[in-house]
């Protein structure tokens, strides 16, 4: 099982893997003007370095002030 959490900030958007039991890749972009693109960006920079695609994933939550504009994302905590 897969998870991706993203976290977006007024500063910066953070995005990691998680497989169950370790992290596997992470990825911080600048968030500047666009939650939704920060988060995007921030979420496929960490799917590449994981080598997965986002139909690996099984779910997405999103968390911090942009948590809710993020329309791919199964849950905003």
């Amino acid at each position: 099982m897969f998870v991706a959490g993203i976290d977006i900030g007024s500063l910066s958007t953070d995005a990691v893997i998680f497989d169950g039991h370790r992290i596997l890749s992470h990825a911080i972009v600048p968030t500047l003007s666009s939650s939704e693109s920060a988060a995007r960006s921030a979420y496929d920079a960490a799917l590449k370095a994981a080598a997965l695609s986002a139909s690996d994933i099984d779910t997405v939550v999103a968390t911090g002030y942009g948590r809710t504009s993020i329309d791919f994302a199964d849950r905003a905590v």
